[in-house]
């Protein structure tokens, strides 16, 4: 399943997240929660992070392809978030109903009062 261009964010920070509008896996990931600040990792699920797309790989037939980068502005950034990734050992993906804005930060606070779903992660990386 495919998540649109624009309905996609690679955010950087602490941890790097992929923020997801309407992705189709979205009912699949469970409700995103933080207890004690800490983002719990997503049981069964997996993701590549590459410079022209990232997979998403869930449980069973769960899963998506997000684009990477689509211009030449898009890619420098769309590298550093991937090395970040690589580094963190993978990122917190989450899904929402819809984006929000066009900031590059997270509001973590509207993230979590509900209807997100995600967590951490993995990264799968070649052996």
């Amino acid at each position: 399943m495919w998540v649109p261009a624009e309905n996609r964010r690679f955010v950087l920070g602490d941890l790097p997240v992929l923020l997801m509008g309407g992705a189709p896996v979205h009912e699949e990931l469970p409700e995103l929660h933080a207890p004690g600040g800490r983002v719990p990792a997503c049981a069964g699920w997996s993701v590549v992070p590459k410079a022209t797309l990232c997979v998403v790989d869930g449980p069973g037939d769960s899963g998506c392809v997000v684009p990477g980068a689509f211009s030449p502005e898009e890619f420098g950034h769309v590298v550093e978030w991937c090395e970040t990734v690589e580094r963190a050992g993978g990122a917190v993906v989450v899904s929402v109903g819809a984006l929000p804005g066009e900031a590059e930060s997270v509001d973590w606070d509207a993230l979590l009062s509900g209807g997100s779903r995600g967590g951490f992660v993995p990264a799968l990386t070649a052996p």
